[in-house]
This record gives C-alpha cells, structure tokens and sequence, in this order.
C-alpha cells in the first residue's frame, strides 16, 4: 500500500494494476452504493478520468511487459524480475572484474581498492534499474540512455552483456 506520495519506487507494471485494481474498487463500491441505495461516494475530481488515461497509456503493447506476463507477476509485483535482474547484471558484469583483479600482478599495491572501485561503479542504481524494467532495452543505445555516466562506468562488451540479460530475463515471452 502506497501511503504517502514519494515514499517508493514503482514499476510502470506496478503502477498498471494499481489503476486497474483502483478502478475496480471504485466500480465495486458504486455497485453496492447503488444496491443498498446509498449516495455515491465523493471521490477527487476528475480521478476517474486520470485512471483511465494512465491504464490506457500504459497498457501500450509498445512497453515490454505488456508482452511479457509470466516476467511481470499479475499482482503487479515485479520484485522477482527486479532481483533476477539485478542478479543476472551483477554476475554478467561484476564478476568478470574479480578474475581481472586476480590476473593483475600479485604484488601491485591497491589491488584490493581498484576491485572495491571498479565494483561498485559498476552497480546500477536503483533508478537505472527501474528503467532497465520498464524498457527492457533490446539494443546497447537504448541502454545508455537509461544509465548515469555510462560511457565512464562501462565498456562496450559490459554493456552488451547487460542487453543480454534483459533479454533473458525481461523478454522471455517474446
């Protein structure tokens, strides 16, 4: 439950059976109100209006989660393929930096802080991988739109990976 505007990160899946589940509700309640013969309740103008607008924008065949439903849970709860996600990019990217750590000269000082370093720039953020989920980019240009200082934080083999693993794990309907 959302209680309070800004306190979460959500997913356009997310957001998409919120409005649907809202609607709903409302449709619900208007249903009994009208049976029990029970005034309609007062809801914010225009509100049902704006949820109809927002399911219909996102509903769009063009957003890959449209096309993808066992990726993007029916609840709308898409931390399973927000984990994986991150899970896969970690291993795909992340871990090759360990086996250039080990390959480095053993008796190079600062060994352990260049793999420190590397690793957590590396990572994506919260928000990257948000719109990593909602895009599910299929080509390395549209991943560098959605990643802060990508060309400094990654080379293009990484980058490639990580279009992989959005292909695997956001698109496997497909």
């Amino acid at each position: 439950q959302i209680l309070d505007k800004g306190t979460t990160h959500l997913s356009n899946a997310e957001v998409l059976n919120w409005t649907r589940r809202t609607r709903e509700r409302y449709k619900r309640e208007d249903e009994a109100d009208k049976a029990t013969g029970r005034p309609f309740k007062a809801r914010p103008q225009g509100i049902i209006r704006s949820l109809n607008k927002t399911e219909r924008e996102l509903a769009d065949r063009k957003y890959p989660y449209t096309r993808n439903p066992s990726v993007y849970a029916a609840d709308g709860d898409a931390v399973g393929a927000l984990a994986q996600l991150d899970a896969e990019v970690t291993e795909a990217v992340v871990a090759p930096l360990s086996q250039r750590a080990l390959e480095r000269d053993a008796s190079a000082p600062g060994k352990v802080e260049w793999l420190e370093e590397r690793m957590a720039e590396k990572g994506l953020t919260r928000t990257e991988l948000l719109m990593v989920l909602n895009h599910a980019p299929t080509e390395v240009q549209i991943l560098k739109n959605m990643i802060e200082d990508c060309e400094r934080r990654f080379e293009d083999e990484e980058l490639q990976r990580i279009v992989e693993v959005c292909v695997k794990v956001l698109r496997r309907d497909e």
